[in-house]
């Protein structure tokens, strides 16, 4: 296969029993307790208010018919071909890149079928949280996937509690929103993280955003708000529904360490042979950010 990590879901399923025995401390299991409680106590928002302009109903109305075409039953998921193992090789390569533990909390933005938290559950005994824009795909996801999953408009994010996740991740999923609803939606995540806790935001475009785009919003390790939203209006601000919950990750200081990388250096096995339809997603211009909260 096309996958840099080869290993059996038994090897894995196994060695996550192993670090469940063997590797974890009360203080720790009663911590992870304590926060698994915090996160069945999060609540869906009212799905009522979602509203989006014509250029993104554009763009996700190709998954919005996947979704209602029960494409989540299949190895389609939400995408237009069979491409299951190339996404369950991005999640299995993201849980050891990021270091999931058993008991651990994932926040998934734009979850769709749910596939991703089904096989982080089954494979590393995480916990996890999975919002999408996509009803049908919400629907699918809370009878068939391992999770909770909430429909809701992911650009304001102000109903998620705060400093409660130990990794956020989300796949070519971002990308689909203007720059400056972007890097409000990457604010808000890196908030929702405890101080220590990681973030994948994978299969960003560089010919949609580029790196240095989000560092711009980004800031080095300090955030600051893109200039289009420093010189917005009120009532253009009311526009924006990610600029209230940007601005509250602000005033709570978050910091964040940032670093790029090329997806074709995170997933194939062999870099220079990524190319044809197996491995498209890994292909260039294909990026990801990996994003630590250290304040």
């Amino acid at each position: 296969g096309v996958c840099g990590i080869a290993y059996s879901d038994e090897l894995l399923v196994r060695r996550c029993r192993a670090r469940r025995k063997g590797g974890v401390t009360g203080e720790y299991l009663e911590e992870a307790s304590r926060r698994a409680q915090a996160l069945r106590e999060v609540k869906c928002p009212s799905s009522g208010s979602i509203s989006v302009d014509p250029e993104l109903h554009s763009k996700i109305s190709k998954y919005t018919e996947r979704s209602e075409a029960l494409h989540c039953s299949t190895h389609k998921g939400m995408w237009q071909a069979e491409m299951s193992d190339q996404h369950k090789c991005v999640l299995v390569s993201i849980a050891h890149f990021l270091g999931f533990r058993p008991g651990q909390l994932v926040f998934d933005w734009g979850s769709g079928c749910g596939h991703k938290l089904s096989w982080a559950k089954m494979l590393f005994d995480v916990n996890g949280l999975g919002l999408d824009i996509m009803s049908a795909a919400v629907a699918w996801a809370s009878v068939h996937s391992a999770g909770t999953f909430c429909h809701a408009d992911g650009r304001d994010l102000r109903w998620v509690p705060d400093d409660l996740f130990d990794f956020v991740i989300s796949y070519a999923a971002i990308y689909h929103l203007s720059k400056i609803d972007q890097c409000h939606t990457g604010l808000q995540l890196v908030g929702k993280l405890r101080v220590g806790g990681k973030a994948f935001l994978g299969w960003n475009r560089g010919d949609v955003m580029t790196n240095w785009e989000w560092m711009t919003c980004l800031r080095g390790s300090k955030f600051t708000l893109p200039q289009e939203a420093a010189d917005t209006s009120e009532e253009e601000r009311e526009r924006l529904p990610g600029l209230p919950g940007a601005l509250a990750a602000l005033a709570a200081g978050v910091e964040v360490d940032v670093e790029a990388v090329e997806d074709g250096f995170l997933f194939p096995r062999d870099v220079t042979n990524v190319q044809g339809n197996e491995s498209f997603l890994f292909q260039y211009p294909s990026y990801s950010l990996i994003l630590t909260r250290i304040a």
